[in-house]
């Protein structure tokens, strides 16, 4: 297991939504970020947002704003056509999120 940050703006955000876990009635939302890596290419990454980090992200966030986020990426397995196992890192489950500020540099 590892984390992974991206960071990135805020193109999309889904609404919060609530769902059963086995801790009770949990909120959730959903936005997707697009980071580059460097170079011209840009990457879209879904990332999954719970409890009250979820709440401060349907209140706050917004389209657009340059976001840190740090969580774990859900690995996805097929089989391609040729019949080989492939595996992608997909949606990230977020264990920190903050918003980044045009100009700020640490010292």
């Amino acid at each position: 297991m590892f984390n992974t940050t991206v960071v990135g703006n805020v193109v999309k955000k889904s609404g919060l939504r609530i769902v059963s876990t086995d801790r009770g009635d949990t909120p959730v939302i959903d936005i997707r970020v697009a980071a580059r890596n460097g170079g011209k290419k840009v990457h879209f990454v879904k990332c999954v947002v719970w409890g009250n980090d979820a709440k401060a992200v349907d209140q706050y966030l917004e389209v657009g704003r340059t976001v840190a986020v740090e969580g774990l990426p859900k690995a996805q397995t097929w089989t391609d056509p040729q019949g080989n196992q492939q595996i992608r890192l997909g949606d990230a489950h977020v264990g920190r999120i903050g918003t980044v500020h045009p100009g700020h540099r640490d010292e």
